[in-house]
């Protein structure tokens, strides 16, 4: 346990950098979020740029690994994995966010339009006559002219009240071409 203090107290200030770039990367995410809310990708670059940077880092670092290079590429390479991560996964976690304040506000937008709906239609029956004779159209029924029933039952269409049978085809024209 006395020897976990000593590294902690020697690699201090590595100790206090990580968590601050983390604390940084959440705030930089946030007001790329908040500026640049219409294209949602956008939130999401400094966080791969920082992981593909990272991997440079840490496939430089890895070549170098018994030098003091190397081992300074490894310890930037982890630092810089550290904001590419926080980047990505607090962007994640506000588009979480987002889609559920999306889902909140329609349904308020719904619940508003139908009381609306619900308001108008009520002050609408408030302005209609109820009862009286005015208010209700009176409809005739449209007769077809004479005219057109008796053609179409010369030419042998089935109307709805007369049936074509084979004594009434014999006053029409085409029966009498058949005669001749």
């Amino acid at each position: 346990m006395r020897s976990l203090f000593e590294l902690i107290s020697k690699y201090r200030s590595d100790v206090i950098n990580i968590p601050m770039i983390a604390l940084g990367a959440m705030i930089f995410t946030l007001f790329m979020y908040i500026f640049l809310n219409k294209r949602k990708w956008i939130k999401y670059i400094p966080g791969v740029v920082g992981v593909l940077v990272a991997t440079v880092f840490l496939v430089q670092g890895y070549f170098e690994l018994l030098t003091d290079t190397g081992l300074d590429f490894i310890d930037m390479s982890i630092k810089i994995y550290v904001f590419g991560f926080a980047v990505i996964f607090f962007s994640i976690i506000l588009d979480i966010i987002d889609s559920f304040g999306k889902g909140i506000s329609k349904s308020i937008r719904n619940k508003k339009n139908k009381r609306l709906a619900q308001k108008q239609k009520k002050e609408l029956m408030k302005n209609t006559p109820v009862n009286k004779v005015e208010s209700k159209p009176v409809e005739k029924p449209v007769e077809k002219p004479v005219a057109q029933k008796e053609v179409k039952e010369k030419v042998g269409v089935a109307s709805s009240r007369k049936v074509n049978r084979p004594a009434d085809i014999k006053n029409t024209k085409s029966a009498k071409i058949i005669k001749k």
